[in-house]
């Protein structure tokens, strides 16, 4: 496979090794110099085909599914990101309240 883009060109590879048990899909990028492996299991690939093909047959759109998942999960991750940071602030904002109360006190008796 190649992709081209003006003046750069790029070949990305793609090997499959298959076990008795599992495929191991292996792409690999010239241009990333990165080396991305991904094991599955027959078993697990066959299911796999399986629910694809059942929803085929019903007309259920599986692309449209896992764009959904994504904005989903991307969602939920906003979100979570959000509230953790949210509370996370608060926290600090209470230490540093009690951090500031605690320097005043010690202050206040050094003074006496």
């Amino acid at each position: 496979m190649m992709y081209e883009n003006k003046n750069f060109i790029s070949e990305v590879s793609t090997k499959v090794i298959e076990t008795r048990d599992e495929f191991i899909f292996q792409t690999i990028s010239s241009w990333i110099v990165n080396n991305h492996q991904i094991t599955v299991s027959k078993e697990t690939l066959s299911k796999a085909v399986a629910l694809i093909k059942m929803m085929e047959d019903r007309g259920v759109d599986i692309c449209e599914i896992t764009v959904n998942a994504k904005i989903l999960h991307d969602e939920y991750m906003r979100g979570y990101r959000k509230g953790y940071q949210e509370g996370r602030d608060v926290i600090v904002g209470t230490f540093d309240d009690k951090m500031k109360e605690l320097k005043n006190e010690i202050a206040e008796e050094a003074i006496r």
